[in-house]
Protein backbone atom coordinates (compact mmCIF):
# COMPACT_ATOMS: atom_id res chain seq x y z
CA UNK A 1 0.00 0.00 0.00
CA UNK A 2 1.58 3.50 -0.93
CA UNK A 3 0.73 6.64 1.29
CA UNK A 4 -0.88 8.14 -1.34
CA UNK A 5 -3.24 5.05 -0.45
CA UNK A 6 -4.23 6.41 3.08
CA UNK A 7 -4.78 9.86 1.99
CA UNK A 8 -7.76 11.42 0.72
CA UNK A 9 -7.51 12.49 -3.08
CA UNK A 10 -7.44 16.23 -3.74
CA UNK A 11 -9.27 17.29 -6.61
CA UNK A 12 -8.43 20.81 -8.07
CA UNK A 13 -11.18 22.54 -9.41
CA UNK A 14 -11.28 25.82 -11.89
CA UNK A 15 -10.47 26.80 -15.38
CA UNK A 16 -7.32 26.09 -14.82
CA UNK A 17 -5.42 24.12 -11.85
CA UNK A 18 -2.15 23.25 -13.06
CA UNK A 19 0.06 24.97 -10.40
CA UNK A 20 -2.09 23.81 -7.79
CA UNK A 21 -2.12 20.05 -8.13
CA UNK A 22 1.35 20.45 -8.49
CA UNK A 23 1.87 22.09 -5.14
CA UNK A 24 -0.55 19.57 -3.55
CA UNK A 25 1.34 16.79 -5.18
CA UNK A 26 4.83 18.20 -4.30
CA UNK A 27 3.05 18.01 -0.72
CA UNK A 28 2.67 14.39 -0.82
CA UNK A 29 -1.12 14.19 -1.87
CA UNK A 30 -2.70 12.34 -4.69
CA UNK A 31 -3.99 15.54 -7.10
CA UNK A 32 -6.34 15.25 -9.85
CA UNK A 33 -6.97 18.18 -11.85
CA UNK A 34 -10.31 19.03 -13.10
CA UNK A 35 -10.24 21.71 -15.37
CA UNK A 36 -10.80 23.07 -18.72
CA UNK A 37 -7.10 22.86 -20.36
CA UNK A 38 -6.17 19.30 -19.89
CA UNK A 39 -2.54 20.90 -19.98
CA UNK A 40 0.25 17.98 -20.76
CA UNK A 41 2.67 19.28 -17.96
CA UNK A 42 -0.20 19.09 -15.63
CA UNK A 43 -0.34 14.78 -17.03
CA UNK A 44 3.22 14.35 -16.31
CA UNK A 45 2.66 14.75 -12.49
CA UNK A 46 -1.15 13.87 -12.02
CA UNK A 47 -4.40 12.84 -13.41
CA UNK A 48 -6.43 14.76 -15.31
CA UNK A 49 -9.99 15.29 -15.43
CA UNK A 50 -10.94 17.60 -18.33
CA UNK A 51 -13.89 19.70 -17.44
CA UNK A 52 -16.91 18.79 -20.46
CA UNK A 53 -19.11 21.49 -20.30
CA UNK A 54 -18.15 24.67 -18.04
CA UNK A 55 -19.34 24.75 -15.26
CA UNK A 56 -22.09 23.19 -15.99
CA UNK A 57 -20.39 19.43 -15.95
CA UNK A 58 -18.62 19.83 -12.80
CA UNK A 59 -20.87 18.40 -10.29
CA UNK A 60 -21.80 15.86 -12.42
CA UNK A 61 -18.18 14.46 -13.32
CA UNK A 62 -17.06 14.76 -10.11
CA UNK A 63 -20.22 12.82 -8.35
CA UNK A 64 -18.60 10.09 -10.77
CA UNK A 65 -15.54 10.07 -8.80
CA UNK A 66 -14.19 8.70 -5.68
CA UNK A 67 -15.54 11.05 -2.50
CA UNK A 68 -12.09 13.36 -1.43
CA UNK A 69 -11.20 16.58 -0.82
CA UNK A 70 -12.14 19.69 -3.36
CA UNK A 71 -9.51 22.60 -3.34
CA UNK A 72 -10.76 25.66 -5.71
CA UNK A 73 -8.83 27.17 -8.00
CA UNK A 74 -10.07 29.92 -10.87
CA UNK A 75 -13.94 30.89 -11.29
CA UNK A 76 -15.53 28.94 -8.64
CA UNK A 77 -15.11 31.56 -6.17
CA UNK A 78 -18.28 32.84 -8.33
CA UNK A 79 -19.92 29.75 -8.53
CA UNK A 80 -21.59 29.35 -5.03
CA UNK A 81 -24.44 26.47 -6.32
CA UNK A 82 -21.65 24.38 -7.85
CA UNK A 83 -19.76 24.68 -4.02
CA UNK A 84 -22.63 23.49 -2.23
CA UNK A 85 -23.41 20.78 -4.62
CA UNK A 86 -19.58 19.57 -4.67
CA UNK A 87 -19.87 19.84 -0.68
CA UNK A 88 -22.96 17.11 -0.57
CA UNK A 89 -20.34 14.29 -1.89
CA UNK A 90 -17.10 16.12 -1.15
CA UNK A 91 -14.92 18.29 1.71
CA UNK A 92 -14.39 21.37 0.37
CA UNK A 93 -11.04 22.74 1.58
CA UNK A 94 -11.30 26.33 2.80
CA UNK A 95 -13.96 28.84 3.36
CA UNK A 96 -17.62 27.22 3.99
CA UNK A 97 -20.18 28.78 1.34
CA UNK A 98 -21.27 31.53 3.68
CA UNK A 99 -17.64 32.73 4.35
CA UNK A 100 -17.32 32.92 0.27
CA UNK A 101 -20.37 35.30 0.32
CA UNK A 102 -18.72 37.81 2.99
CA UNK A 103 -15.19 37.62 0.47
CA UNK A 104 -17.36 38.24 -2.47
CA UNK A 105 -19.28 41.11 -1.08
CA UNK A 106 -18.37 44.25 -1.90
CA UNK A 107 -20.78 46.10 0.37
CA UNK A 108 -19.36 44.53 3.63
CA UNK A 109 -15.76 44.40 1.98
CA UNK A 110 -16.14 48.37 1.90
CA UNK A 111 -17.93 48.79 5.66
CA UNK A 112 -14.71 46.21 6.91
CA UNK A 113 -12.02 48.48 5.50
CA UNK A 114 -13.95 51.78 6.79
CA UNK A 115 -14.08 50.44 10.23
CA UNK A 116 -10.51 49.25 10.46
CA UNK A 117 -8.55 51.73 8.01
CA UNK A 118 -5.07 53.01 9.86
CA UNK A 119 -4.87 56.83 8.42
CA UNK A 120 -6.43 56.16 5.57
CA UNK A 121 -3.89 53.45 3.92
CA UNK A 122 -6.47 50.99 3.21
CA UNK A 123 -9.45 52.26 1.03
CA UNK A 124 -12.19 50.64 -0.96
CA UNK A 125 -12.48 52.11 -4.52
CA UNK A 126 -16.73 53.20 -4.90
CA UNK A 127 -18.67 50.16 -6.09
CA UNK A 128 -22.39 50.80 -7.71
CA UNK A 129 -24.72 48.19 -9.56
CA UNK A 130 -26.31 50.28 -11.33
CA UNK A 131 -25.05 52.57 -14.07
CA UNK A 132 -27.53 55.18 -12.95
CA UNK A 133 -25.24 55.54 -9.98
CA UNK A 134 -21.93 56.26 -11.68
CA UNK A 135 -20.40 59.78 -11.33
CA UNK A 136 -19.60 60.95 -14.84
CA UNK A 137 -16.72 62.75 -12.80
CA UNK A 138 -14.80 59.79 -12.93
CA UNK A 139 -13.52 57.11 -14.71
CA UNK A 140 -15.19 53.57 -14.64
CA UNK A 141 -14.68 50.32 -15.07
CA UNK A 142 -17.36 47.86 -15.85
CA UNK A 143 -16.69 44.25 -14.11
CA UNK A 144 -18.65 41.01 -14.40
CA UNK A 145 -19.30 38.78 -10.99
CA UNK A 146 -18.71 35.78 -13.18
CA UNK A 147 -15.42 36.68 -14.77
CA UNK A 148 -11.82 36.08 -14.17
CA UNK A 149 -8.58 36.82 -15.66
CA UNK A 150 -9.43 40.73 -16.40
CA UNK A 151 -11.36 39.50 -19.90
CA UNK A 152 -14.57 40.40 -17.71
CA UNK A 153 -13.49 44.05 -17.10
CA UNK A 154 -14.08 46.94 -19.54
CA UNK A 155 -13.89 50.48 -19.33
CA UNK A 156 -16.79 52.60 -19.12
CA UNK A 157 -17.54 54.60 -22.60
CA UNK A 158 -17.00 58.15 -21.92
CA UNK A 159 -20.50 58.96 -24.19
CA UNK A 160 -22.71 57.73 -21.01
CA UNK A 161 -25.83 58.99 -22.63
CA UNK A 162 -25.30 55.15 -23.96
CA UNK A 163 -27.04 52.81 -21.17
CA UNK A 164 -25.14 49.38 -21.07
CA UNK A 165 -27.35 46.53 -19.80
CA UNK A 166 -25.63 43.58 -18.38
CA UNK A 167 -27.20 41.86 -15.02
CA UNK A 168 -24.48 39.93 -14.02
CA UNK A 169 -22.20 43.50 -14.05
CA UNK A 170 -21.18 46.22 -11.75
CA UNK A 171 -19.16 49.44 -11.96
CA UNK A 172 -16.18 50.31 -10.11
CA UNK A 173 -14.37 53.72 -9.91
CA UNK A 174 -10.91 53.39 -11.49
CA UNK A 175 -7.99 54.24 -9.60
CA UNK A 176 -4.21 54.51 -10.77
CA UNK A 177 -1.40 52.71 -9.40
CA UNK A 178 0.36 49.40 -9.34
CA UNK A 179 -1.86 46.47 -9.66
CA UNK A 180 -0.86 43.80 -6.60
CA UNK A 181 -1.73 40.40 -5.35
CA UNK A 182 -0.94 39.51 -1.86
CA UNK A 183 -1.44 36.17 0.21
CA UNK A 184 -2.02 35.66 3.48
CA UNK A 185 -1.79 33.19 6.40
CA UNK A 186 -4.76 33.93 8.73
CA UNK A 187 -4.41 32.67 11.97
CA UNK A 188 -6.74 33.17 15.08
CA UNK A 189 -4.10 34.57 16.36
CA UNK A 190 -2.11 36.57 13.98
CA UNK A 191 -1.97 37.28 10.07
CA UNK A 192 1.01 36.93 8.35
CA UNK A 193 1.53 38.53 4.72
CA UNK A 194 3.52 35.47 3.23
CA UNK A 195 4.22 37.16 -0.50
CA UNK A 196 3.04 39.40 -2.84
CA UNK A 197 3.15 40.06 -6.25
CA UNK A 198 2.38 42.45 -9.13
CA UNK A 199 0.98 42.01 -12.36
CA UNK A 200 3.27 42.43 -15.59
CA UNK A 201 2.60 45.81 -17.78
CA UNK A 202 2.22 45.65 -21.32
CA UNK A 203 5.95 46.50 -21.73
CA UNK A 204 6.88 44.22 -19.65
CA UNK A 205 4.83 41.26 -21.50
CA UNK A 206 5.98 41.98 -24.70
CA UNK A 207 9.88 42.46 -23.43
CA UNK A 208 9.66 38.72 -22.18
CA UNK A 209 7.50 36.96 -25.27
CA UNK A 210 7.42 39.81 -28.10
CA UNK A 211 4.42 40.83 -30.06
CA UNK A 212 1.20 39.66 -28.42
CA UNK A 213 -1.98 40.13 -29.96
CA UNK A 214 -4.45 43.30 -28.94
CA UNK A 215 -6.17 41.89 -25.45
CA UNK A 216 -8.56 44.14 -23.59
CA UNK A 217 -7.05 46.47 -21.16
CA UNK A 218 -7.34 44.39 -18.17
CA UNK A 219 -6.66 41.21 -19.37
CA UNK A 220 -4.37 39.36 -17.09
CA UNK A 221 0.00 39.12 -18.89
CA UNK A 222 1.02 37.69 -15.86
CA UNK A 223 2.50 38.37 -12.89
CA UNK A 224 6.20 38.80 -11.37
CA UNK A 225 7.66 38.99 -7.28
CA UNK A 226 7.85 38.56 -5.07
CA UNK A 227 7.89 42.22 -4.36
CA UNK A 228 7.92 44.45 -1.36
CA UNK A 229 5.08 46.81 -0.03
CA UNK A 230 5.92 49.45 3.00
CA UNK A 231 5.57 48.95 6.27
CA UNK A 232 2.63 51.40 6.59
CA UNK A 233 0.98 49.08 4.04
CA UNK A 234 1.79 45.80 5.22
CA UNK A 235 0.83 46.31 8.77
CA UNK A 236 -2.47 48.07 7.71
CA UNK A 237 -3.05 45.01 5.20
CA UNK A 238 -2.35 42.27 8.27
CA UNK A 239 -4.51 44.45 10.34
CA UNK A 240 -7.31 44.29 8.67
CA UNK A 241 -7.22 40.80 7.03
CA UNK A 242 -6.77 39.79 10.30
CA UNK A 243 -10.26 41.52 11.72
CA UNK A 244 -11.93 40.43 8.69
CA UNK A 245 -10.99 36.57 9.07
CA UNK A 246 -11.66 37.28 12.74
CA UNK A 247 -15.45 38.29 11.73
CA UNK A 248 -15.69 35.76 9.70
CA UNK A 249 -14.29 33.28 11.85
CA UNK A 250 -11.73 32.03 8.86
CA UNK A 251 -8.45 29.99 9.56
CA UNK A 252 -6.36 29.46 6.48
CA UNK A 253 -4.94 31.16 3.46
CA UNK A 254 -6.51 34.07 1.48
CA UNK A 255 -5.32 36.39 -1.58
CA UNK A 256 -6.89 39.59 -2.10
CA UNK A 257 -5.77 41.83 -5.07
CA UNK A 258 -4.91 45.90 -4.83
CA UNK A 259 -3.88 48.95 -6.74
CA UNK A 260 -0.93 50.08 -4.33
CA UNK A 261 0.86 53.86 -4.61
CA UNK A 262 3.07 54.72 -2.29
CA UNK A 263 1.56 54.45 1.21
CA UNK A 264 -2.03 53.66 0.34
CA UNK A 265 -3.73 50.84 -0.96
CA UNK A 266 -6.69 50.40 -3.07
CA UNK A 267 -8.49 46.94 -2.44
CA UNK A 268 -10.23 45.06 -5.48
CA UNK A 269 -11.51 41.76 -4.27
CA UNK A 270 -10.78 39.06 -2.10
CA UNK A 271 -10.19 35.34 -3.70
CA UNK A 272 -10.90 32.33 -1.25
CA UNK A 273 -9.36 30.09 -3.44
CA UNK A 274 -6.42 28.93 -5.48
CA UNK A 275 -4.69 32.33 -7.67
CA UNK A 276 -2.48 31.97 -10.59
CA UNK A 277 0.38 34.11 -8.88
CA UNK A 278 0.67 31.87 -6.07
CA UNK A 279 3.10 29.24 -7.48
CA UNK A 280 5.48 32.69 -7.90
CA UNK A 281 5.32 33.04 -4.39
CA UNK A 282 6.34 29.61 -3.45
CA UNK A 283 9.27 29.35 -6.29
CA UNK A 284 10.87 32.88 -4.78
CA UNK A 285 10.07 31.85 -1.02
CA UNK A 286 11.07 28.14 -1.51
CA UNK A 287 7.65 27.04 0.22
CA UNK A 288 5.12 25.37 -0.86
CA UNK A 289 1.40 26.89 0.01
CA UNK A 290 -0.74 23.65 -0.19
CA UNK A 291 1.01 22.53 2.65
CA UNK A 292 0.41 25.46 4.83
CA UNK A 293 -2.59 25.42 4.14
CA UNK A 294 -3.22 22.12 4.62
CA UNK A 295 -1.23 22.69 8.36
CA UNK A 296 -4.64 24.09 9.68
CA UNK A 297 -7.05 21.85 8.56
CA UNK A 298 -6.80 19.12 11.83
CA UNK A 299 -7.37 16.07 8.88
CA UNK A 300 -4.81 16.46 7.05
CA UNK A 301 -2.17 18.29 9.25
CA UNK A 302 -1.61 14.28 10.40
CA UNK A 303 -0.61 13.30 6.71
CA UNK A 304 2.37 15.99 6.06
CA UNK A 305 5.28 14.50 6.16
CA UNK A 306 7.21 16.93 7.56
CA UNK A 307 6.60 19.72 9.83
CA UNK A 308 5.58 22.98 8.01
CA UNK A 309 7.57 26.01 8.61
CA UNK A 310 6.67 29.73 7.28
CA UNK A 311 8.44 31.31 4.74
CA UNK A 312 11.25 33.68 5.65
CA UNK A 313 10.54 36.45 3.41
CA UNK A 314 14.06 38.53 3.98
CA UNK A 315 15.80 35.45 2.33
CA UNK A 316 14.55 36.59 -1.21
CA UNK A 317 17.18 36.85 -3.48
CA UNK A 318 15.39 36.56 -7.01
CA UNK A 319 12.40 37.71 -9.04
CA UNK A 320 10.27 35.52 -11.05
CA UNK A 321 8.19 36.62 -14.05
CA UNK A 322 5.42 34.76 -15.60
CA UNK A 323 3.82 35.60 -18.48
CA UNK A 324 1.05 34.48 -20.40
CA UNK A 325 1.95 33.80 -24.29
CA UNK A 326 -1.18 34.86 -26.40
CA UNK A 327 -1.93 33.57 -29.68
CA UNK A 328 -1.30 35.98 -32.37
CA UNK A 329 -3.75 34.05 -34.81
CA UNK A 330 -5.77 30.83 -34.86
CA UNK A 331 -3.78 27.78 -35.05
CA UNK A 332 -3.73 24.32 -34.07
CA UNK A 333 -0.49 23.04 -31.49
CA UNK A 334 1.73 20.43 -33.52
CA UNK A 335 3.36 17.62 -31.99
CA UNK A 336 6.67 19.28 -32.35
CA UNK A 337 5.56 22.23 -30.67
CA UNK A 338 3.81 20.58 -27.99
CA UNK A 339 7.67 18.69 -26.80
CA UNK A 340 9.40 21.39 -27.67
CA UNK A 341 7.92 23.53 -24.55
CA UNK A 342 7.61 20.07 -22.52
CA UNK A 343 11.25 20.06 -23.22
CA UNK A 344 11.78 23.44 -21.73
CA UNK A 345 9.68 22.72 -18.64
CA UNK A 346 9.76 25.24 -15.52
CA UNK A 347 9.98 22.90 -12.60
CA UNK A 348 9.57 25.02 -9.51
CA UNK A 349 9.61 22.42 -7.36
CA UNK A 350 12.73 21.10 -9.15
CA UNK A 351 17.06 21.15 -7.39
CA UNK A 352 18.31 24.25 -7.91
CA UNK A 353 21.50 25.29 -9.52
CA UNK A 354 24.35 26.25 -7.85
CA UNK A 355 23.46 29.63 -9.13
CA UNK A 356 20.37 29.28 -6.83
CA UNK A 357 17.52 28.97 -9.07
CA UNK A 358 16.29 27.08 -12.02
CA UNK A 359 16.19 27.37 -15.73
CA UNK A 360 13.83 29.16 -17.53
CA UNK A 361 11.05 28.00 -19.29
CA UNK A 362 7.12 26.74 -20.14
CA UNK A 363 3.78 25.79 -18.16
CA UNK A 364 0.02 25.10 -18.79
CA UNK A 365 1.51 23.31 -21.87
CA UNK A 366 -1.01 21.92 -24.73
CA UNK A 367 -1.10 18.55 -26.25
CA UNK A 368 -0.58 18.63 -29.67
CA UNK A 369 -4.13 18.66 -31.62
CA UNK A 370 -5.20 21.48 -29.31
CA UNK A 371 -6.94 24.34 -31.35
CA UNK A 372 -6.16 27.90 -29.95
CA UNK A 373 -8.34 30.94 -31.27
CA UNK A 374 -6.86 33.86 -31.73
CA UNK A 375 -6.03 35.99 -28.45
CA UNK A 376 -6.85 32.47 -26.46
CA UNK A 377 -3.56 32.02 -24.02
CA UNK A 378 -1.35 29.86 -25.33
CA UNK A 379 1.33 28.40 -22.31
CA UNK A 380 2.59 30.57 -19.31
CA UNK A 381 6.53 31.08 -19.40
CA UNK A 382 8.60 31.72 -16.92
CA UNK A 383 11.77 33.58 -16.33
CA UNK A 384 13.78 34.54 -13.02
CA UNK A 385 16.45 37.44 -12.41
Amino acid sequence: MTSFDLKPTVYVVGASGRSAAESVRQAGFRAIVVDLYADRDSGEACDVLQIEKYPDSIVSQLNNVDSGIVLLAGGMENRLDLVVALGQYHRVLGPNVEQIKRFRDHEYLMWSINQSTRSGVLRFPETVRSQRDVNPEYEWLCKSYFGCGGFHIERLSNDRSATLIKDDYYFQREVAGRAVGTVFLCERSKVQLIGATAAITSAMHESLLGSQPALPPMAYRGSYGTIELTSLVQDAMCHWVHLLTLDLDFTGIIQADWIVDGNAAWLLEVNPRWTASMEIIEWALDCNLFSIQASLDDELKPMLAEPVAIPNRTALKKILFKAIQYASSPFVVSCEKSNEMLDSKFDRFETKTSSGSNRDGWCDIPTAGTAIAIGQPIASYFKWE
